[in-house]
This record gives C-alpha cells, structure tokens and sequence, in this order.
C-alpha cells in the first residue's frame, strides 16, 4: 500500500554507523536490483562506557503553515531516545544499545482545494453543503470525514549489537532491531479521500548472527537472519464515497481494510581467498519467504456520484468485492555465486563474476477456474514456473596514477528480480471465490452496503498468470570518473544506463474483443455509456465478453523500462570550516506500463487496448520520470569552545508528470477505469482555447489524443536549516547540544494533480447517432493542473537536545 510512513524506521539513524548509495554494485553478492542500493552497517560498541540521549520538540507556533493546518489544529510533537554503549570485556567484546520514541502530530490540509460547488442551481461552499445533505437526505452525520483531522503517530524502536572477538581468527557478532507503532488518518497513494477513520498498526522486528574467521590469506563469514513485518490496516464504517464533478472524496480509503504478514529467514556463507593478484569470492546462501495478505480493493465498496445535487438525489454507481480474499504464500530461495578481483597493474583492477538465483513456489495455490476455461477457451498459469537465472558481471577501478587523483570506474551485468510474492499471492485470491457486485441507479440507504436487487454479483474478478511469466530482468551499465583536487575538493562524474525487461502488464481479457461504439472523435467505445451529472461511467456488464466474469486480469511479461542518466557532483569536506556538497542529475525514464496510485487493477489498463504492440500508446514517458534533481548542502563549523554549526540544505526536482485527462470517476472509453484515459485536444469545446494557450503541454497535441505523461507538475523546492550549539554544560563527561532544525522553510506546495482538461457538462446529455457515434458533451476545466488535494510534508521547526560523544 502506497504512502506508507516511515517515521519510526526499523532501522533508526542512530543504530546506522555508515550509509553508502551504490550506483556501482557490481559485486555479485549484491542480489537483483533494477535501481541504485542503498548500504547501512549498523553501529557497533565502544570500550568507553557511554550514555547519549536525546529529546527534541516542534509546538504548533513553531512555523507551521495556515494552508497545512487550516483549522488550527494541535502539531505538538516530541521525539526521544538514548543509546548506550560500552565493553563487557575491554578490547574483546563490545556492545550497544539503543531506543527511541515518537509522539507525533501533523495536521492534514482541507481535504479538498477548491471548495466551490453548484447544488440547486447556486453557488455553494462544498465543505459547508456536503455535511448538511448528508444529514438532509440519508440522515448521516459525516462532518469529521469532511473538516481536516489530525495525522497522529505514536511509535517506537530499538536496537542492539554484540560483537566478541573469540580469539585471533575468529569473532562473533549478533544484532537485532524492532520497531511498533500505530498511526491514525493515514494519507495513502493519490486517491482523493483524506484518510480519516483509518489507523495503522504495524510492527517489525529483524535479527541476524554472523561467524567471522581469517586466517592468513582466506576469510569465512557465515550468517544468518530473520525478517518479519506485519501491518494491520483497520477503518471505520462510512464507506469511500466521491463526488466526480467536484474532484472531492471522503470516507475509508479503498484500499483499507487490510492485513499483511511477511517472513523470512535467510542463511548465507561467504568464502574469500586471496593470493598474489587475484581476490577470489565464492558463496551460498539459502532463505525461505512466507507472504500472508487478507485484502481486496474495495472489500467495503465504493461509491461514485456525478456531483452535489445526485448525491442529493442517492444517485450514482456502487462497486465492491466480497467473498474470501486471504492467502499464505511462500518461496524458497537458492543463490550461488562466484567472483575474482583480478589486479592486472597496480593502478588497474579487473572485477568477473556470475551468480546463480533459483526461486521455487509452491504447486497447487491457485485453483484452476474451469467456468472461465469452458466459456472464453483461454488457458493459464496454475503453479508459477521457478525462477533459474544466471547474472554475470563486471566491473574495473583504474586509478590512473595510483594516487587516488584521477580514477575511473565502470561495470555492468544483469540483475533479476524474483516473483513478487504480492502479485502470486493475487493470483490465488482471485481465483474464483471473490466476487465483484456492481449498481447503477439510486441508492437511498447510503451509507449502507445496497442490497443484491440494487447492486447484484456480476461474477468472479480473476487474476490469471500467463504460462511465459518470466522474472524482471535488468542490464546496468555505469561508468564515472573522479578527479581530487587540492584544498579537499572531490569532483565527479557518473553515467548510467539501465534497461529492465519481463515487467509484469495487466491487460483486461473478458473486455469486449471490439469496441461496440466511437466518441466523437473517434474514442473506443466497450461499453454502453451512462452520464450521471458530471460522471459518465459503463452500465454494469456492458463492456464485458464473457457473461458471469467481471474484470479478468491477464499479467504477463510485457513491459520494458528504460533509463539513463548523468550525474555531477562536487564536495568539500571539513571536520572545520567551510564545507558542501552539491550534485546535479540530469535522467528520463520511458516504459510501457502505468504505475498503481489508487490500488484498483482497473486503473493500470491500457486505454486503447487494440493498439498494435509497436506502436502502443503506453509506451512513452514512465510515470517516474524526474529529469532534473539537485541537491546542495552547506555547512560550517566555528572552531572555539561553542561548536556552533550552521547548515542549510536546498533540494530541487521536476514535478511528476502527468497526463491531460478527465477527473476521477469520467470513463469515457468503458473499461471499467475512471483514472487512465487521455482526453482529446479538442480546440472547439467552449473555454478550451484559453486553457491550451496557459499550458504549453497542450499546444502541440491539438487535434489528437494526449500523449501519455506529456504534462508535467510545478517543479518541487525546499530548504531545509540546522543549528547546533554546544552548551557550556558537560552531561557525564560529555558535550550538550542545543539543536534547531527547520524543515521545508521554503517549500513548493504539492499534491494530487487536476489532470482533467475537460469535464462532463451536467447541463447536457450524451447523444448517439445513428451510426453509433456516441457524443459527449465537455467544458473546459480552468482548474486544469492546479492541485485537487495537497499531499506532502508541512514547514516544521525543531527545537533538541543532544549529549554527544
């Protein structure tokens, strides 16, 4: 589930001695990554008995914005903990121990930015209307899923590592980290509700033992480890409800409720041996991974009404999943690997490698669905094929002088990613036993679950795994040259290019084969179309191929990404002083698949399904494509007994992109999704002249469809500030700081994006000819790319103590 916080992290900053970003990681006991990987080593003890706690606090008249807390509400905060370190034996075994709490508050902006609305034919404040129809005409009282609510959090952690010297050759090391918390009005991914009346709980814990020997030219590390995390997504009655017209929702998010469950345990040894110009590494290691889920998208159903005066009236659509939607699933895991670090010069290193990955699923989870066999002749994927995939690589360091002034590096490989458990585990829920119930009409009982007259079961949603399912599979190539300069000046810059292929795609097979009618300008049709106010959605079964089956999810291994990009970046570093960092990248991303923003399978189909596979609409600009980000730190540290430190932190990037379309909820093709189709760049709807000369993305699409992500969001900025002052006061020997922190100073406000470049014109109907062309009457939207709802992180101000040591 998207948007899921991390503020209490299992493993917290203070447990973390070093964090490293590999953009390099060609060594092959690195296992399959299609990006960059961040590596942490935990903390280890000290011989010196230390105590070093902490405590900060942020109040709501430290800096906080009106717009992100527009009703006043309370943002005190406080975040506290202590680590303890010291020897059990001096010089031989070595401890350290740590804790920290959160008490957190963040106040959520107004659930909706633009708060005017049409209702009996006036003007009127949607977030004063919208509780008094509710009570008006279903007798409902829903005032606090409609004013902002505070996001709270309430959480902690810990930590701990041994490390004991055994003897001359051989150590021994144990660590372990836990983390618990619970968090109330949860924000998650972009669909439109505020997420009041959900709460998280969630706990993690992992452990892990390693064996350490050398002797004079081989090495052994033998280690082994469990994983486990848990999360209960618990809600309250009302259920998701939206209003199309007013791009508006409240209520549980449809993702929720929700339970999921992970293991593992994983073992591993590591051999090295080195001789005079090679460094050779062999290794083994085994794991076995247990995913449990208890979920289904919109388990507690869905509501959509055209605009204020339908919900008024109960009328609109209904949708929702009932029957069993729990799993337990499992793999088991096998890997091999190889390597040698070859020295040709003693400025020249060549690095060669293969590894081996096998992955086994268990047989006989999923059931095959004879009815859908029988009735669409299509076959599929019971028991997933096992993943065997052979990844060599290779890399070199050439320094060109041996001193460390001018180097070069460079490599590349494959690198595959198992089976998602997540996506296996779908395929057995939607088997057969789930079943999607769908209602058109009027709803007076709302909020209520409508009874099986008014919303009856269409059939089984299905996910199908197609035979072919193959791992993702990446190619990385990377290549980057340092130059150190005097005064402690480092200068870099790094090139990368990564292809990954077999990308699971989910396409609709119970669709209609042909579209059974055109929009006026010449939209596939799959459905029989209904306009309810300012939503236009297909009539419940319209649009599907075989009778008795809702949607039909075939995923198979279609989809590519590509991405290539340069980096330059330029530090200084100073223990005293002036020091910085500053690094640009410059990247794009082009692939043919939609990224999952609201949880419903619906929303990641193609839009135009029958393009041929050279020329798909799909494929062009990914959803994650940010070309520009930079990042410059500054820092200085007063030399003298105060130890004043002052950095300032500024970050940029280019907005997400998005593209032109319609707001949540308008259909306009009938494929069951109201979130993935381009609109038309149509000059002679009323208005739309003026919205297409505001926007340069549109100008260039005049006259044809939206190219996918062809508009891109404000470009995001903040600065962040810190101060550190020591204290004249020693705390057991030990330095006290004073701290202040401020976040998003100055911040770019960000969010859920209008897309829609028209919408549905209430006042007017949908007309068919008789030729079939069905015409569909828009307005321009001046909202358009303007914010629906605001997402992100509030202006924060810190106020700390520190003990230091």
């Amino acid at each position: 589930i998207q948007g899921e916080p991390a503020a209490t992290p299992l493993f917290p900053r203070n447990s973390i001695a070093e964090v490293t970003a590999l953009e390099n990681a060609f060594d092959v006991e690195w296992d399959g990554a299609s990006g960059s990987i961040l590596a942490a080593q935990s903390r280890g003890g000290s011989n010196r008995t230390v105590f070093s706690p902490y405590l900060t606090f942020s109040g709501s008249g430290l800096g906080g914005k009106g717009a992100d807390n527009p009703t006043s509400l309370s943002a005190t905060s406080l975040q506290g903990g202590a680590v303890l370190s010291g020897s059990l034996i001096r010089d031989t075994a070595q401890y350290v121990l740590g804790f920290n709490y959160e008490s957190l508050e963040q106040p959520s902006a107004n659930n909706w930015e633009r708060d005017s609305a049409q209702f009996n034919g006036g003007p009127v404040s949607l977030r004063e209307t919208l509780p008094i129809v509710a009570a008006d005409s279903f007798g409902s009282a829903i005032a606090g899923y409609v004013t902002p609510q505070n996001r709270t959090f309430r959480g902690g952690n810990g930590f701990g590592r041994l490390d004991w010297r055994l003897s001359p050759v051989l150590g021994l090391f144990t660590r372990f980290n836990f983390a618990k918390w619970s968090e109330q009005n949860p924000q998650l991914g972009e669909f439109l509700v505020s997420g009041v009346g959900t709460r998280l709980e969630a706990r993690d814990f992992s452990a892990a033992m390693g064996i350490i020997s050398a002797w004079s030219h081989t090495a052994n590390e033998f280690k082994l480890g469990i994983r486990l995390a848990k999360r209960d997504w618990l809600t309250s009655d009302v259920p998701t409800t939206s209003l199309v017209a007013e791009g508006a929702a409240f209520g549980i998010d449809p993702v929720t409720p929700a339970n999921f469950d992970q293991r593992a345990f994983d073992l591993n040894n590591t051999l090295q041996y080195s001789m005079s110009q090679h460094h050779i590494k062999a290794g083994i290691g085994l794991s076995f991974q247990k995913w449990s889920e208890n979920y289904a998208f919109a388990r507690r159903g869905i509501y959509q009404f055209g605009d204020l005066d339908e919900f008024a009236n109960g009328t609109g659509d209904f949708f929702q999943i009932v029957g069993p939607s729990s799993s337990d699933v499992s793999s088991r895991n096998l890997e091999l690997f190889l390597q040698d670090v070859w020295s040709l010069s003693p400025n020249f290193k060549l690095q060669l490698g293969i590894r081996y990955e096998k992955q086994s699923l268990p047989t006989g989870k999923i059931q095959l669905n004879t009815d859908w066999v029988s009735a669409s002749g299509i076959t599929y994927a019971t028991n997933p094929r096992d993943g065997n995939n052979v990844a060599p690589r290779i890399g070199f360091v050439y320094d060109m002088q041996n001193r460390g002034v001018w180097v070069i590096r460079g490599g590349g490989g494959l690198y595959y990613s198992q089976t998602d458990l997540a996506l296996f585990s779908e395929a057995v829920m939607f088997d057969g036993a789930a079943l999607a119930r769908r209602g058109q009409g009027t709803f007076a009982t709302w909020p209520s679950v409508p009874d099986s007259v008014l919303a009856p079961v269409i059939g089984p949603r299905l996910t199908l795994l197609d035979d072919g399912l193959q791992d993702p599979r990446t190619a990385k190539w990377n290549l980057g040259l340092s130059h150190a300069l005097a005064g402690r000046f480092t200068v870099e810059v790094t090139g990368t290019y990564n292809h990954t292929d077999y990308i699971p795609r989910r396409t609709d097979l119970n669709l209609l084969s042909s579209p059974a009618a055109t929009t006026q300008e010449g939209r596939p049709i799959f459905g029989t179309l209904v306009q309810q106010g300012g939503m236009l959605s297909a009539a419940p079964g319209s649009n599907r191929r075989f009778n008795g089956f809702d949607l039909v999810s075939g995923v198979a291994s279609t989809g590519f990404s590509d991405y290539y990009g340069v980096t330059l970046a330029v530090e200084r570093r100073a223990d005293l002083g002036f020091g910085f960092r500053a690094a640009y990248t410059y990247s794009r991303t082009n692939d043919n698949w939609s990224l999952d923003r609201t949880g419903d399978p619906a929303d990641q189909l193609s839009p135009f399904p029958q393009d041929p596979a050279s020329s798909e609409w799909l494929d062009g600009r990914s959803d994650l494509d940010v070309p520009h980000r930079l990042v410059f730190l500054a820092e200085y540290a007063f030399p003298g007994k105060l130890g004043v430190e002052v950095a300032a932190r500024l970050r940029y990037r280019s907005g997400l992109p998005f593209t032109p379309g319609f707001r949540p909820g308008v259909d306009p093709n009938g494929d069951g999704s109201g979130q993935n189709d381009p609109a038309f760049i149509d000059i002679s709807v009323a208005g739309a002249q003026a919205i297409i000369d505001g926007n340069g993305c549109l100008d260039s699409q005049v006259g044809a469809f939206a190219e996918r992500n062809s508009c891109r969001q404000k470009a995001v900025k903040a600065l962040d500030l810190h101060v550190a002052l020591r204290l004249p006061v020693q705390f057991r020997g030990s330095a006290l700081r004073l701290l202040v922190d401020g976040f998003n100073l100055v911040s770019t406000e960000t969010g859920i994006v209008d897309r829609a470049v028209f919408l549905v014109d209430p006042s007017q109907s949908i007309t068919t000819t008789g030729s079939g062309t069905v015409t569909i009457p828009y307005i321009a939207n001046p909202g358009f790319g303007g914010l629906l709802s605001r997402r992100g992180e509030p202006r924060i101000v810190r106020l700390g103590l520190k003990v230091d040591y």
